[in-house]
């Protein structure tokens, strides 16, 4: 009984660590632009944890529109608080406060590059440091606010170089699925459980 029970709370403590990993994925879908329909995963934006006091994005254009490149990405926060000064942008960047993105709405903050196209990048990374160390990626993702055409979203990229001289908006995200591994982690947890209470009754 007592193994069965300390293998039971091993579980629940690794699929906790699973669950509260340090780094979250999304998938921006939505574009202000007919050429690009709604429904493709354009942009791939990674929030992660590498400190205890820092966030990191790295947001990255996935096919059809690979060969694109940032000129601007917006985001919100929720929960903490943080300052613009606390945003690295990268070089030849400028990051300012509340602003509108087009048809999504208004966003806490926005990077943009500043003019010229030699400051447009692939992907885009920047860091938000002095954070507190109870902060995670989570406390990242909030919708915009205020009118918003396209759909109110937690993310949104301006994007120049898809072809003709075209530059457009993505938002999103699309949710991305918790891997198969996960669920099957957890369907085994249950019956190892059922293990355990049937042998207890024994």
């Amino acid at each position: 009984m007592k193994n069965y029970a300390s293998m039971v709370a091993a579980a629940l403590f690794t699929l906790a660590a699973v669950g509260n990993a340090q780094a979250n994925t999304y998938y921006l879908n939505l574009s202000n632009m007919s050429a690009f329909p709604d429904g493709t995963n354009y942009i791939k934006v990674d929030v992660t944890k590498p400190t205890t006091t820092e966030i990191q994005f790295t947001v990255t254009p996935q096919s059809p529109i690979s060969s694109a490149l940032l000129m601007g990405f917006g985001f919100n926060t929720t929960g903490t608080s943080t300052s613009t000064s606390q945003i690295m942008a990268p070089s030849g960047w400028s990051v300012s406060g509340s602003g509108r993105e087009d048809g999504f709405g208004t966003f806490q903050f926005n990077l943009s590059a500043d003019q010229g196209n030699n400051n447009r990048v692939s992907p885009l990374t920047f860091d938000i440091t002095g954070l507190s160390a109870a902060v995670t990626p989570l406390n990242f993702f909030a919708n915009s606010t205020g009118a918003a055409g396209e759909q109110n979203v937690p993310f949104v990229a301006h994007v120049a170089n898809l072809g003709n001289g075209l530059t457009g908006y993505f938002g999103g995200p699309a949710p991305v699925p918790v891997p198969a591994a996960v669920w099957l982690f957890g369907s085994g947890l249950v019956g190892l459980v059922g293990v355990a209470r049937r042998r207890s009754r024994v």
